[in-house]
């Protein structure tokens, strides 16, 4: 419905200031992004003002090139502030050295900008520890390669803070949650995964939710934190540094004092930090289908009693994933 009444207005008088509201809206919708965005990127360059920046910087992930060369035009308008939000709103990690070049040559151009990057940088990282994955190279690369302006306007931005805040054994994660259609499972185990029997059941506990994500402690690389993060049906999984329970009492002098703060609320007298804490959320969550899969995922009484030099010899399951 809403795709057919933005067509009939771009079909009414070329001059019609709604023309812009409804390229948003074509440009919003996958289905007839690639047709209208040529035209809709030109709309936004000229500062059309009822295209807004959130509209065009949906498809960022799909057109990166396009869409970062009329924000770069976008930025040097009245809105300079909106479309700056917006564009690292739509930022994803493997886009964020190419916005912050892209904000780089914008601020030299406008350096009064810069403002606007800095309150936009301490808001996000007060109010939400999502976007860190994105902010946290983005404002590297300014604070390394950047005019002035912004490494002025960023010179307070602590990095080794934000870097260890946004480590899997410091990452806020959601509580336990079932509302509005969508639920949320925090699972939390002290007992050490089977490689071979997790590594069967991957496709079936990445699609179990639409987003999960946590640490993972895996028989056989006990010196391992390992990091889960999925979405969409697709899964990452890597290591992510020692457990702090597998390092020397020297060496937690270098652990930034967040990691050892989270590692001592968690601490368990035999494993130390290591665990499970896993995080499923999706509309329509089967918990007790994920559960028991999840379960069934771990060693059993009889493994689990054989020991550490047992473990250590079950199947490498993945060590392909890892790339060992």
């Amino acid at each position: 419905m809403m795709r057919h009444a933005a067509l009939v207005l771009l079909a009414g008088p070329a001059d019609s200031p709604l023309r812009g509201g409804a390229l948003g809206l074509l440009v919003h919708d996958p289905g007839s992004r690639d047709r209208h965005l040529p035209r809709a990127l030109d709309h936004f360059a000229a500062g059309d003002p009822y295209l807004p920046p959130g509209a065009v910087a949906a498809a960022l992930p799909t057109h990166p090139e396009p869409v970062l060369e009329a924000f770069r035009a976008r930025l040097c308008g009245p809105d300079t502030g909106e479309a700056l939000r917006r564009l690292a709103d739509a930022t994803t990690p493997a886009l964020a050295h190419r916005v912050a070049a892209l904000l780089g040559r914008s601020l030299t151009e406008r350096p009064e900008a810069a403002g606007h990057l800095a309150a936009y940088v301490d808001r996000r990282l007060d109010t939400d520890p999502a976007p860190r994955a994105v902010l946290l190279p983005l404002v590297t690369r300014l604070l390394d390669d950047g005019p002035e302006s912004a490494r002025a306007a960023l010179a307070g931005f602590d990095v080794e803070a934000a870097a260890a805040a946004q480590h899997p054994a410091c990452a806020l994660l959601p509580a336990d949650a079932d509302a509005h259609g969508v639920a949320t499972l925090v699972w939390h185990r002290r007992r050490p995964f089977h490689p071979e029997r997790l590594y069967a059941a991957l496709e079936d506990l990445t699609c179990a939710a639409a987003r999960s994500r946590g640490r993972f402690w895996l028989a056989g690389k006990g010196d391992t934190l390992l990091h889960w993060d999925a979405a969409g049906g697709a899964l990452c999984v890597e290591g992510a540094g020692p457990w702090l329970a597998s390092l020397p009492d020297a060496a937690w002098e270098l652990v930034p004092p967040v990691r050892r703060a989270a590692a001592a609320l968690d601490w368990h007298p035999e494993h130390g930090d290591r665990c499970q804490h896993l995080v499923f959320t999706s509309p329509g969550l089967d918990r007790d289908g994920l559960e028991r899969l999840l379960e069934s995922c771990l060693l059993t009484d009889a493994e689990y009693a054989a020991g550490q030099a047992a473990w250590e010899l079950l199947p490498p399951a993945f060590d392909t994933l890892l790339e060992v």
